[in-house]
């Protein structure tokens, strides 16, 4: 954290003795000055990119300047706690939004749709979907649980190389046969890292899946496509990643596949196991009841535990010592109650003449 705000300064300070030069000049120097950075929000899902020349314009709507040519001409945002330039949740969200081409009026929308494919692999994906889910928190129009919404956090200073604030200079041309007046400015530096943080989650469209560490990957790749804040289209607010980060990124999601592969596989193989052994135990059960002691071993529904007793002929002998089978595995013949575990163990006892 920054000792010394410099939202605070840029905004109030520097005006405190009014359109005094000097007075802004010293604060002007005390804010270039300014070498701090955040705390890490320390979630799982976030990563780290770097800031390049010519370094990172953001705030650049809010109102800022006077005559005094020692005065920045042009806003900048500035965390109202920690007092640090930081890049909103919403900002981040944002341009995410518009690289998804989620509006009605996004332009090259197939293109942009192609690309989410091709980074994500997945040809048969609705990207469409994709970003409902991932934007507006909804799924077919329905609004999903809040603990199931994705979240976007904002992206904090969390290494510096030297101060996180230089000046610089716009010539903003007017006319076309006049020259123009530079107006100064400030920017984040180049070669100053953030960590972008999130709260994602797996999704499910049409079949196609997509992981939350999938979702992360690609959101790294995006924003380093595309950059961040104002003035992108002259080279202001782009990112890099140090090639450890990236790789460190694509390690883990190959790791988190080959695991739930090796899961996948060994849930097959107990299956399977299981499977072979009911089998067994059948062919060598003598009753009815018995058989379907044996079966319903692993059954945790009521309704199969019903589906399969439903399948057998059943004699008063086999009911009666089914009976006994049925209420250690589910319990007595319950109470009339509108939950369907209870109306299915009432079925079964119903199969039993109970």
């Amino acid at each position: 954290m920054s000792r010394e705000n410099l939202g605070w300064l840029y905004y109030k300070e520097m005006y405190a003795k009014g359109n005094n030069s000097g007075h802004i000049k010293k604060s002007f120097a005390n804010l270039l000055k300014a070498n701090a950075k955040d705390e890490s929000l320390n979630l799982s899902q976030s990563f780290t990119l770097t800031t390049t020349y010519p370094g990172l314009i953001i705030g650049s709507g809010y109102t800022h300047g006077i005559s005094s040519d020692e005065d920045s001409k042009m806003g900048f945002y500035f965390d109202f706690t920690s007092g640090l330039p930081t890049l909103p949740g919403s900002s981040i969200k944002g341009v995410l939004r518009a690289l998804f081409g989620y509006d009605a009026k996004a332009d090259n929308k197939e293109q942009k749709h192609q690309f989410i494919r091709e980074l994500l692999k997945k040809e048969q994906l609705n990207v469409t979907k994709l970003a409902e889910e991932i934007f507006e928190g909804s799924r077919e129009g329905k609004p999903l649980s809040i603990y199931k919404r994705d979240k976007f956090y904002e992206a904090r200073i969390v290494i510096t190389s030297g101060g996180i604030l230089q000046e610089d200079y716009i010539t903003p041309h007017k006319e076309a046969l006049k020259n123009p007046v530079p107006l100064k400015i400030i920017k984040v530096s180049g070669g100053t890292t953030f960590e972008f943080a999130f709260e994602l989650h797996d999704s499910d469209i049409d079949g196609v899946s997509v992981s939350a560490d999938e979702k992360l990957l690609l959101f790294f790749e995006l924003l380093q496509y595309s950059g961040v804040g104002a003035k992108t289209n002259v080279g202001y607010g782009q990112f890099e990643a140090k090639e450890s980060a990236k790789l460190k990124a694509e390690k883990k999601l190959k790791a988190d596949a080959i695991k739930a592969e090796q899961e996948r596989e060994k849930s097959e193989r107990e299956k399977q196991l299981k499977e072979a052994k009911l089998k067994e135990a059948l062919q060598s059960a003598g009753t009815p009841a018995q058989k379907i002691a044996l079966a319903i071993e692993n059954i945790k529904e009521n309704k199969e535990i019903h589906e399969l007793i439903s399948s057998f002929e059943l004699s008063s002998d086999d009911k009666e010592e089914l009976c006994i089978i049925i209420e250690k595995k589910i319990g007595p013949k319950p109470a009339p109650k509108n939950k369907a575990a209870i109306q299915w163990a009432r079925k079964i006892y119903g199969l039993l003449g109970k």
